[in-house]
């Protein structure tokens, strides 16, 4: 689990403004894409006056394999 948005306790709070999430979600990506990870959003949470937090669930991908059948 990964979430963005999430403030400290000497922060000013939770939040980051949608263009500061959608800049974060996409490092994300990267980073997943380089570990061979599958990022899948779960959650987007509103925070404050037009801030919010995002929640994401970072997986390793399966190997290709044949299916079992």
């Amino acid at each position: 689990m990964v979430s963005i948005g999430i403030g400290t306790e000497e922060d000013d709070g939770d939040g980051l403004t949608p263009d500061d999430s959608d800049k974060a979600q996409s490092t994300l990506e990267i980073i997943s894409n380089r570990l061979n990870c599958q990022l899948t959003l779960l959650r987007v949470k509103p925070a404050t006056d037009e801030r919010e937090t995002r929640d994401f669930l970072l997986r390793r991908r399966l190997e290709e394999e044949p299916d079992f059948w």
